[in-house]
């Protein structure tokens, strides 16, 4: 069995894999304290091997490190973007300034469907990367996410409020819900006008895939037909467990 890492700036996800089927484990925000989330892993078995993809702070990766040392006698094998993995080609002319997460989630929905994609992760950051049907990872893009995008505006004037309303209003009368619509509804906006150009440069045929903590909130409000799919980077975790393929390792 193989203990799975997705390690974010926000929340820590885990799964298993075991006899070659992905099992998803949980999902915890972190607030930067790990202990939280390290304390749900006491009761469970042992794993084999530990695989990750983090893109938080050197301190957290440090305290999951030495749990992971200190009661499993584990090291923690962080996932790298590389040249090529598990059939995908990086677009990157300099693969370590590719997000680790943004790559593996890429190639977790080109696993799964073994055909051009454009993957959206709403998380902190909003993030789109396109893959075409030969597995050339073409590049993406990064945006704030919604969440960002309201604490931007309350940290960056000096009378807005940080949002916290619920619903969305096209026609907002009152500035808590203006902030709240137009944050939501921008993000909105600005993934089906970018993901829709990213499919028509692909052929027009690509899978549009929706992962990361802001998702459930996006998708009432998107246009475009999205699969989502919470566990992305995990299943691109499991592929790369199943045989790293060319994938690098820390």
């Amino acid at each position: 069995m193989i203990l799975l890492l997705d390690i974010g700036n926000t929340r820590i996800k885990w799964g298993w894999l075991q006899a070659g089927l992905l099992r998803p484990g949980g999902a915890v925000a972190h607030g930067r304290h790990p202990q939280r989330v390290l304390a749900d892993w006491t009761q469970a078995p042992r794993p084999q091997r530990v695989l990750a993809v983090s893109v938080a702070t050197q301190q957290l990766n440090g305290a999951v490190t030495a749990w992971l040392k200190r009661h499993w006698n584990l090291d923690m094998q962080l996932v790298r973007p590389s040249a090529a993995a598990a059939g995908v080609r990086c677009g990157y002319a300099n693969p370590d300034q590719l997000g680790a997460d943004r790559w593996v989630a890429a190639i977790g929905a080109y696993a799964l469907s073994r055909t051009a994609v454009c993957v959206v992760d709403c998380g902190s950051a909003l993030t789109l990367d396109a893959v075409d049907a030969e597995g050339q990872h073409r590049g993406g893009l990064i945006a704030p996410g919604w969440q960002l995008m309201r604490e931007s505006l309350h940290r960056g004037t000096a009378r807005l409020p940080l949002a916290g309303a619920d619903g969305v209003q096209l026609f907002a009368t009152d500035t808590d819900s203006a902030i709240a619509s137009g944050t939501l509804l921008g993000a909105a906006a600005m993934i089906d006008q970018l993901a829709g150009r990213m499919a028509a440069e692909l052929g027009g045929s690509a899978t549009l895939w929706l992962t990361g903590g802001g998702a459930p909130a996006l998708q009432p409000y998107l246009r475009l037909e999205f699969r989502h799919e919470p566990d992305l980077v995990l299943q691109g975790l499991a592929v790369l467990a199943a045989g790293i393929g060319g994938g690098r390792l820390d």
